[in-house]
């Protein structure tokens, strides 16, 4: 069974929505698989050199996206610009190195990178039903990590 690897930015367990989420975690990358004879070591390595000047993430606002018939329930976050960013120093290093999962996106194709919280992966209400949810949190991004699927839906992080 091949493992599967996501790169995101810690976030604080203690935020208000996102308390009930398992791993809290901003996706810098698509969950991702190692290309035959690349070491989680070497990525890992590659990973760790990614560095940037610490800055504020703001909750910006809730979005379902619909993935293979289930709604996600997301927060959308700022300053998007300074994700971007990580997101292509991110891509750059890795590119070679890996290949994505593209199995748990429709029709099999990556999206536009939007960064995001992931609240729920199988959301059942309407989204109006957390229209008075305060998203004026914050909290500070300063570096990012490099995470492994242990089982269905539990990562761990790769030290």
């Amino acid at each position: 069974m091949k493992i599967r690897y996501a790169v995101w930015v810690e976030v604080p367990q203690k935020i208000g929505l996102i308390s009930k989420v398992k791993t809290p975690h901003l996706s810098i990358l698509w969950p991702f698989f190692l290309n035959t004879g690349v070491t989680e070591k070497k990525i890992l390595e590659k990973v760790r050199n990614i560095s940037f000047e610490s800055f504020e993430v703001r909750l910006s606002k809730l979005s379902v996206w619909e993935q293979k018939n289930k709604k996600i329930l997301v927060v959308e976050v700022e300053p998007k610009e300074k994700f971007q960013k990580i997101f292509g120093e991110v891509l750059l290093a890795l590119r070679s190195d890996i290949v994505f999962d593209k199995s748990v996106f429709s029709e099999g194709l990556l999206p536009s990178f939007l960064p995001h919280i992931t609240i729920d992966y199988d959301f059942k209400r309407e989204i109006s039903t957390l229209q008075n949810q305060e998203l004026n949190e914050t909290f500070p991004a300063e570096k990012v990590g490099l995470f492994r699927e242990e089982e269905k839906g539990k990562w761990i992080k790769c030290e």
